[in-house]
């Protein structure tokens, strides 16, 4: 089962950017524009963590330097920016200033749900599993139609060996994304670990139905080894086989240019 858990994409938090324009407006002497503030999230998505982390920073000294806006404007936007700098953090393993960003950032919003996501995936991280739980549940509360930290919490579930609200949590992620292959798969596993051979190669052929690829997982996790003996594992092994063959096939024969 591995710890394939689902990190949030929080992107969409970012497309509110514009409630932060009242930074180049609000300070005269500032020079910090919002292409700039932009850099933030900008830096994020290529993966420069440490350049998020420093842009992040500059933000946050400077919206808590701002009187002239609300408290509420105030608390909001500087909870987006704690949270990402967060997510740089967490990119990073540095798993302490992560939660100390994420914390902050729900202390400003409690109704982060960004946040409480992120803070479920860091405590998975460090093992904290009773406390990801917390935290992805009450991200679940917040969006209860979101498919990923009922993911997330079976996965945490897992790692304790409770293994039935495991299950549980992955058949509502199931019901919320019937096209999530990773939740076909980890339920497989579940059902391979209680020794229910039919079950593991039925949902493990679903799983490869809806995309799941890793092969390197189906034949080396060791959730699956119970299975591995049987008939109808090494069916879908062969199928695996034939469908390379196949390619391999229709690679050699496709006509080239001369």
């Amino acid at each position: 089962m591995g710890m394939e858990i689902l990190k949030r994409d929080g992107m969409k938090i970012f497309f509110y950017i514009f409630a932060f324009m009242i930074i180049s407006i609000s300070i005269a002497n500032a020079a910090v524009t919002l292409e700039q503030s932009d850099l933030c999230y900008k830096y994020l998505k290529i993966k420069e963590y440490d350049k998020a982390i420093n842009s992040c920073t500059q933000i946050i000294k400077l919206i808590e330097s701002i009187e002239s806006v609300s408290e509420k404007e105030r608390s909001d936007t500087l909870a987006r920016y704690y949270n990402n700098r967060g997510r740089a953090y967490l990119e990073k393993k540095e798993y302490d200033k992560a939660i100390v960003d994420f914390t902050k950032a729900v202390e400003l919003d409690p109704t982060s749900f960004d946040a409480y996501s992120y803070l479920g995936v860091v405590n998975d991280s460090i093992g904290n599993y009773d406390k990801a739980i917390e935290y992805y549940t009450k991200a679940i509360e917040l969006k209860p139609d979101d498919f990923k930290n009922y993911n997330n919490r079976a996965m945490a579930y897992y790692f304790k060996g409770d293994y039935d609200k495991a299950m549980a949590d992955l058949m509502k992620a199931i019901e919320l994304n019937p096209k999530d292959s990773l939740s076909y798969y980890n339920i497989a596993c579940l059902y391979s670990i209680k020794n229910n051979i039919e079950e593991a190669c039925n949902w493990l052929s679903k799983a490869i139905e809806n995309g799941y690829n890793n092969w390197d997982s189906i034949k080396q996790d060791k959730d699956l080894a119970n299975i591995r003996n049987s008939p109808c594992y090494k069916q879908i092994i062969s199928q695996e086989i034939g469908t390379v063959l196949l390619n391999e096939k229709s690679d050699d024969t496709t006509e080239r240019p001369t």
